[in-house]
């Protein structure tokens, strides 16, 4: 009888402390229609700003890095602008992981910054949040995206509304 009890108890604690918890790691970080403070590393914002926020020792943002470097390559329309988003990283060691996989130079105008993750909400890498010319949220992708959000990315990028 202990013993059921035991488990129920467990069962009680893991519902009402555990499923909220993962629940919560399953939202959207920053949430759309949600400000980032974009405006500190660029003021002239463009109809769409893809911010892509990596760490050097993400393993998911290396395994993303061809992904990366589709993006950074394709032809988008001229008011597309991309941030690359390091989280108070050494400059060097950011410097290091764009060299290293081919990443600088793809497209003239994605910049690199060092910047402070949770002032962006940023919870987990690597994270793409794509803002209006406002820097409001118009979506937000956490982890290494599956082949149907990649689609869904570009087609967000590549569409003016």
């Amino acid at each position: 009888m202990t013993i059921i009890a035991c488990v129920a108890v467990l069962l009680i604690v893991g519902y009402k402390f555990f499923i909220p918890l993962f629940l919560a790691s399953q939202r959207e970080f920053p949430l759309p229609g949600t400000q980032v403070p974009i405006s500190k590393i660029e003021a002239n914002l463009q109809n769409r700003n893809a911010l892509i926020a990596i760490s050097p020792d993400c393993s998911y943002c290396i395994q993303s890095t061809e992904f990366y470097k589709k993006l950074l390559s394709s032809d988008f329309p001229a008011d597309r602008k991309f941030f690359v988003l390091f989280d108070h990283s050494d400059l060097e060691k950011a410097n290091d992981f764009l060299n290293k996989y081919e990443l600088n130079g793809l497209r003239n105008e994605a910049q690199h910054f060092s910047v402070n993750f949770k002032e962006f909400g940023v919870t987990a890498t690597p994270t793409i949040i794509v803002t209006d010319q406002k820097g409001v949220v118009i979506r937000t992708w956490v982890g290494k995206l599956t082949g149907s959000q990649e689609v869904e990315l570009f087609s967000l990028l590549k569409n003016s509304t």
